[in-house]
């Protein structure tokens, strides 16, 4: 198989438990001849996300704006090294700061374009990676048991 040219969408489940029309939603960026295989996966549990990262070239993390987002996966696309495309959101540019590119997911183009960089431009991969080298420290065990005592020993 040609695993260059293999992407998986991870959707998520909404709060009523339907899984969100990933598809539909990405029609136009996955009818690309960028984009070759696609596979979505909906059921995903904390201990997968090392593997997938290991397997993967690049982390797109688009919700949108007005969706309630995490950044635990954020955090985990940091410590694993891997270029992010990410939704242009208080919360993901709190996460990564100036080590991810960010989109708006409404605007397919411009989140093709983030994708098509990420994979195709060494130049700007490794800057990012050498990027989200040194903000994942910030959420290394030690930094965040660092900055708990802070906050223990002000109170």
């Amino acid at each position: 198989e040609d695993f260059d040219n293999q992407q998986a969408l991870l959707g998520q489940v909404n709060a009523n438990k339907e899984k969100l029309d990933l598809r539909r939603r990405f029609k136009k960026m996955l009818d690309s001849p960028f984009f070759g295989r696609v596979d979505f996966i909906y059921e995903l549990t904390p201990s997968d996300l090392p593997a997938l990262f290991r397997l993967a070239r690049v982390f797109a993390y688009l919700p949108d704006a007005d969706a309630e987002a995490s950044v635990v996966p954020v955090v985990e696309a940091l410590r694993a090294g891997l270029p992010m495309v990410l939704s242009d959101t208080q919360v993901n540019r709190e996460a990564a700061g100036e080590a991810a590119a960010y989109v708006r997911p409404e605007a397919r183009g411009e989140v093709l374009a983030a994708l098509e960089n990420a994979l195709e431009d060494v130049s700007w991969r490794r800057t990012m990676q050498e990027r989200e080298r040194r903000r994942a420290e910030l959420f290394s065990e030690y930094a965040v048991a660092e900055r708990l005592m802070q906050i223990y020993t002000s109170l």
